[in-house]
């Protein structure tokens, strides 16, 4: 619960409307109810199911009444019985369930505590109207309605799309800055920066999961964001390329990365409104993790020379290091909308196998269309199929409903780890594996060994995706899980072999391998399947 009554009452409707709305969830509370079932299971089925939810109702109008937003002798148990009996009434009588935001306000208004000032009434009245409030009356800061269930109300905004738009260009700068490099520094240079990209974004992730962002302090403060990051993109070519004590392009990218921290902190604390144990959280991350890493890449960047990698290195694991477990179990932070957070996280990854697509056509942007060409083009077209096939039909689904079912804290804990941390090992994953695309399909029609390079970026790439994926299911419990790591164990030792043969056998045996991946996540979604249903 945050501190803002009717924001949880509006968030608790919002989740039983999708609970009652889920298929065979009506028949169940039926036949629960029904005269003819065993008394004993259907007090099991009151307590364990009905009585939960009403209880949280009522600390909800309860808080409302110490709050003194409701009179003090508002009844909860009619209010709660009303609220959720109304919903089975619509689904028994075959019509749509009412928007949630308008039956909050209308129970809230029957239950109000008359204001000193008149205004707060009338606009408490007006919420009544068809158009559902995006906010209680009283609430203080960027505090909104927010919405943990699915629906609209919890789907990602355009705005954060758009917002998206500068990391695919940064994406892109990556990629060519480690293409152009070509060797295990270049790499390792390249996945730093993408490290840091990563953690800016993941921060307004957080954010905007907490305050939509299509509000305008919002949408202000992440254009300023924007700006930054796209200079940060710019910077990239040249941002390890100053001689030491000579720092042009790293202290203008570290400079521009500590603008993005701060927009992303000053938004954070103003949405934790007067939450205390998010204003407390903020306040560790910001003094124990940002502050020192963000010095040490500025430190770094005017240093310049081979210390500048190690330094920004340093920094990068530190702010890692640190925030991880300075919220080991889920500190302060919330998550408001599991919905929200696992779109977000794959649209992220739409963004990154989008650069595996982009490589494609760069590698050959030029060429003249042969038979190597095309064949390589589409070997390299079902890498990336296959790899969002992986992602997209297992994991993203288990994703958001495993986190629909974890309690408040194990919900933070889980969104921090698997989606934070792993979906960064995700991201880099792809983006190496469209460094090995776009090598591949540079020299697609020679009949020279593929090389190192390539194929480990290759092979290595896919891998990384596979593996994540795998150890994601397999620390939250999922049967079977282990089996997906099989084939990215298959792909690292099949790398002398990719490295050995020509590039377009080379993409063959990456796409063979994830092809085997997909039918053994297809495999394990079947076996799964009737376990579910049972």
């Amino acid at each position: 619960m945050t501190e803002d009554p009717y924001s949880d009452l509006v968030a608790e409707l919002e989740h039983f409307a999708h609970c009652i709305s889920a298929a065979g969830a009506l028949p169940l509370a039926g036949l629960m109810l029904s005269d003819g079932l065993d008394p004993h299971v259907r007090a099991s089925y009151l307590e364990l199911i009905v009585g939960p939810r009403r209880e949280r109702l009522r600390r909800i109008f309860a808080a409302g009444r110490a709050a003194g937003d409701l009179t003090a002798d508002a009844d909860v148990e009619i209010a709660a019985s009303f609220l959720t009996g109304s919903w089975y009434s619509f689904h028994v009588a075959g019509r749509a369930t009412p928007r949630t935001g308008r039956a909050g306000s209308l129970t809230w208004c029957g239950c109000h505590a008359p204001s000193a000032d008149s205004r707060d009434d009338e606009r408490l009245l007006m919420s009544v109207s068809p158009s559902p409030p995006r906010s209680a009356p009283w609430s203080r800061g960027l505090r909104v309605s927010f919405r943990p269930a699915r629906g609209d109300a919890g789907r990602v905004t355009t705005f954060e799309l758009f917002f998206d738009l500068v990391y695919v260009f940064a994406f892109t700068q990556v990629s060519a800055f480690m293409v152009e490099g070509h060797n295990a520094q270049a790499l390792l240079q390249g996945l730093v920066v993408l490290g840091l990209l990563w953690w800016t974004w993941v921060g307004f992730a957080w954010v905007a999961n907490r305050a939509p962002a299509d509000q305008p302090v919002m949408i202000v403060g992440m254009s300023v964001a924007m700006a930054a990051v796209f200079v940060i993109a710019l910077a990239i070519p040249e941002s390890f390329a100053a001689a030491e004590g000579a720092p042009t392009a790293a202290l203008v990218l570290a400079l521009a990365y500590t603008v993005v921290r701060l927009v992303h902190v000053a938004l954070y604390a103003l949405s934790a409104g007067e939450d205390v144990a998010l204003r407390r959280q903020i306040i560790v991350f910001l003094g124990g993790a940002m502050i020192p890493s963000v010095a040490a890449l500025v430190i770094g960047a005017v240093i310049g020379g081979q210390a500048q990698l190690w330094i920004w290195l340093g920094a990068l694991a530190y702010d890692l290091l640190v925030t991880r477990l300075s919220s080991r179990s889920g500190g302060g932070w919330g998550l408001h909308s599991p919905s929200h957070w696992a779109e977000r996280h794959g649209l992220v990854v739409i963004l990154a196998l989008g650069e595996s697509i982009v490589a494609i056509g760069v590698a050959v942007a030029r060429e003249p269309i042969s038979a190597s060409v095309i064949i390589g083009a589409v070997l390299a077209l079902l890498l990336s199929i296959l790899l969002w096939w992986t992602y997209f039909t297992r994991f993203a689904p288990w994703g958001e409903s495993e986190l629909e079912r974890r309690s408040e804290g194990r919900q933070v804990v889980m969104a921090r780890d698997v989606y934070s941390y792993g979906h960064a090992a995700i991201v880099a994953g792809v983006i190496i594996a469209a460094l090995g695309i776009e090598e591949a399909m540079a020299h697609v029609a020679d009949s020279e060994p593929f090389g190192w390079f390539g194929a480990i970026a290759l092979m290595a790439g896919a891998a990384c995706v596979i593996a994540t994926i795998a150890i994601s299911a397999w620390v939250s419990a999922t049967p079977r899980a282990g089996a997906v790591a099989i084939p990215a164990v298959v792909m690292v030792v099949l790398i002398p072999l990719a490295q050995a043969v020509a590039p377009l056998p080379a993409l063959a045996i990456a796409a063979s391998a994830l092809a085997v991946t997909a039918a053994i996540v297809a495999l394990v979604q079947r076996t799964q399947a009737p376990q579910q249903r049972d």
